[in-house]
């Protein structure tokens, strides 16, 4: 996590504006609020793969569950640019793709 956070240029670029909260500068504030790993098929991972490292947007995933955060985070964005190119002149109706 702190790996990730503090390589801006390098192997993590999609993380250059990602952070690590203050408390969690230390690993037993991070053990206190997270818990131990739930077991080795597990990783820390954002809520909808953006924001922070810190207390309530994290959580402990599996692969799995890290694709379907990503995904998340993919159809978002696409929403966005759905409702901004779905409005119609008047913009009394939004369409949906």
């Amino acid at each position: 996590m702190k790996r990730r956070a503090q390589n801006r240029d390098g192997d993590h670029p999609a993380y250059a504006d990602v952070s690590v909260c203050e408390r969690w500068q230390t690993f037993e504030n991070f053990l206190a609020d997270m818990g131990e790993k739930p077991s080795r098929k597990y990783t820390l991972s954002r809520f909808g793969d953006i924001g922070n490292y810190k207390p309530g947007n994290v959580a402990w995933h599996t692969r799995l569950q890290q694709h379907d955060e990503a995904r998340k985070k993919r159809m978002a964005a696409r929403a966005v640019v759905v409702v901004e190119v779905g409005v119609k002149s008047d913009e009394s109706e939004v369409y949906a793709a």
